[in-house]
């Protein structure tokens, strides 16, 4: 590659034998010369990215023996020409696409991007059986994509990004078993996606985005085992993300946010291992993070924002050590921030405003060097980010009193408890203790009454006036002596210790 300047002078037409010509990426300017028409045995002419302006000159479309014309990337105006290979992007280039394009059925290029055409892609473009490349992106055509667009099964790249494209994604997309790109983002494409695009299985990346999509995500993207770029951002797609998502293993690039996806991260994302850009914003999900996300080794951007996300944050995510953007914003999330984060040094951007966590930030300078919009609207943050955050000792030392203080309160009335507990079983002792004591006082004196004073006075003679021989054993209320009666028989007497003073010869008295 050279840097020519001025223009392409007439006199190239003296080359009459010249075969290829290739003044790409040069500043060249001024009109093409209508001389480089002699050149009858030109079959290559590249004069891609220049300065040139003008029209193509007629002279260029009676080369018989030209196939592949390349002027993309200059300043050209005027009408498309029914013939060639066409490469013409990035021009100024105006009007429709003619319907004999058609003829063309061995053209196998045709580049039309970045122009000013409109009105609709020509049906006959069916026609083309050869064509392997298809780039009519950034125009202003409308209506529908064709549906024998489908009869193109030569086709490894098709790109119609950035028009006012209208009404269903053709099934028929699904015959084109070589198609490895399609991009089909930012149109006004709607209804559901067609199933049929299972079929494409040789698909290494996927565009629908910024449409109008709606309904799921069909079970057969299962099939799409090559697929490794896949965007479904800005429609209306709804339900689950699909288990199916699992047999994607080549997938390096999922981007998912803005459509209505709810209920939880699906775990098995985290199988997806090759992953390096993940978004799943501005949906409707909910429950905690997956901690299996923790596989993503890879992964360098991760969004999860504006969803309803709960519970704490992984702390198994701080093995995602290759992560630079990290939005978890506008959820539920609680507790603290594991400390773990601290490992994910190659973290530059970090947004965690809108959820309900506290406590210190991770000491890298990701949390350290986030802006007040990154954080804000949480509950109790803490650390040295310039004066956004009160310092950590200060917010912890009111944490610790207020520890202390419950700890203590629950404390007391612990110990109350068992107070209370104590005097009660205390109480209900003393007062059972009583009653015994009054029961074994009547107990004797109905005894003494009932056998009266001759067995009192036996009783006292057999055991010598209860003499400590005849005792044979002590308890709380008295002792027990061995008594020998008179009638043979052998008893047990308990004599009672005194409850008051001289109760003995108050009893004894009585009985006498």
């Amino acid at each position: 590659m050279n840097k020519l300047v001025d223009t392409i002078p007439p006199q190239i037409s003296n080359l009459s034998k010249l075969h290829h010509l290739d003044l790409s990426g040069n500043n060249l300017s001024g009109r093409i010369p209508p001389e480089i028409g002699l050149l009858r045995n030109l079959t290559y002419l590249d004069l891609y990215d220049n300065k040139l302006s003008g029209l193509i000159p007629k002279e260029i479309w009676s080369l018989k023996s030209l196939v592949d014309l390349r002027l993309s990337f200059n300043n050209l105006s005027g009408l498309i020409p029914p013939n060639i290979d066409l490469e013409l992007t990035y021009n100024n280039l105006s009007g429709l696409i003619p319907p004999n394009i058609g003829n063309l059925i061995n053209l196998t290029t045709l580049y039309l991007g970045k122009n000013q055409l409109f009105g609709l892609i020509p049906k006959e473009i069916g026609n083309l059986k050869s064509l392997v490349d298809l780039k009519l992106s950034s125009n202003n055509l409308s209506g529908l994509i064709p549906p024998n667009i489908g009869n193109l099964i030569n086709l490894n790249t098709l790109y119609l990004r950035s028009n006012q494209l209208s009404g269903l994604i053709p099934k028929e997309i699904g015959n084109l078993k070589s198609l490895l790109d399609l991009t089909l983002s930012e149109n006004n494409l709607s209804g559901l996606i067609p199933p049929e695009i299972g079929n494409a299985t040789q698909i290494h990346v996927l565009d629908l985005s910024s449409n109008h999509l709606v309904g799921l995500i069909p079970k057969e993207f299962e099939k799409l085992s090559s697929l490794v770029k896949l965007k479904l951002n800005g429609n209306q797609l709804s339900g689950l993300i699909p288990s199916e998502f699992r047999s994607l293993n080549d997938l390096e690039y999922l981007d998912l946010s803005t459509n209505k996806f709810s209920d939880s991260i699906p775990s098995i994302l985290g199988d997806l291992l090759k992953l390096y850009h993940l978004n799943l914003s501005n949906n409707k999900l909910s429950q905690a993070i997956p901690f299996q996300l923790e596989k993503l080794v890879q992964l360098n951007y991760l969004d999860l924002s504006h969803n309803s996300l709960e519970g704490s944050i992984p702390s198994a995510m701080s093995n995602m050590k290759s992560l630079v953007t990290l939005n978890l914003s506008y959820n539920n999330l609680s507790g603290s921030i594991p400390s773990s984060f601290e490992d994910l040094r190659g973290l530059s951007y970090v947004d965690i405003s809108y959820n309900h966590l506290e406590g210190s930030l991770p000491n890298i300078s990701a949390f350290r060097e986030a802006p007040a919009e990154g954080l804000k609207r949480n509950k109790g943050l803490c650390g040295k980010v310039g004066a956004l955050l009160p310092p950590c000792n200060a917010h912890g030392s009111k944490k610790d009193h207020k520890l202390i203080f419950s700890l203590l309160a629950v404390f007391i009335l612990v110990y109350a408890f068992f107070t209370i507990v104590y005097l009660i079983v205390q109480k209900k002792k003393k007062h059972q203790d009583t009653k015994e004591n009054h029961m074994h006082g009547e107990i004797s004196f109905s005894v003494l009454n009932f056998y009266g004073k001759s067995m009192y006075e036996e009783i006292i003679r057999a055991t010598e006036d209860f003499n400590s021989t005849y005792c044979i054993g002590k308890g709380g209320h008295g002792s027990v002596y061995i008594v020998n009666l008179s009638s043979g028989d052998v008893v047990a007497v308990k004599k009672l210790h005194p409850l008051w003073d001289d109760q003995d010869r108050i009893s004894e008295g009585v009985l006498k």
